[in-house]
């Protein structure tokens, strides 16, 4: 019998899986590509032979991490950090914890700071390979 016991209420809220790329198009866009997944577009970056997953939007202003244009490309630094083009913000490619200072790229305005001049880390997703298929969890 389907009593239902059992099933707590965080069935929304749970994390999905979702295969989003594959191997041979994050090579083929030099080891990043950004998808969309639900509407929230994801960087996907190779770095030291591990895939990463990273919300493509900086938590500064909301600006992309990588744009359309070469301009507008984020830097991967060699400790493993996604640099947001726009202001130099480092985000760990692991944790998306801010590594060394925030928003060093951007003028420090009287009165108004940065903009926003709480730092905050970027959104990271468990990313798993399976075969050639790039699977995250969000």
């Amino acid at each position: 019998g389907g009593s239902g016991r059992g099933r707590g209420g965080a069935l929304a809220a749970r994390a999905t899986k979702k295969t989003v790329a594959t191997v041979a198009q994050l090579k083929e866009g030099g080891g990043r590509t950004v998808v969309e997944v639900d509407g929230t577009k994801v960087l996907l970056q190779e770095f030291a032979g591990e895939i990463y997953a990273m919300n493509n939007k900086c938590p500064h202003l909301g600006l992309p991490l990588q744009g359309r244009t070469a301009l507008l490309s984020a830097e991967v630094t060699d400790a493993g950090c996604v640099v947001c083009p726009a202001h130099k913000t480092a985000f760990d490619l692991k944790t998306g914890e801010v590594q060394g200072e925030w928003c060093p790229g951007m003028p420090n305005i009287p009165l108004l700071g940065k903009g926003n001049n709480n730092p905050a880390p970027a959104t990271v997703y468990e990313v798993e390979v399976n075969g050639d298929d790039i699977a995250i969890t969000m």
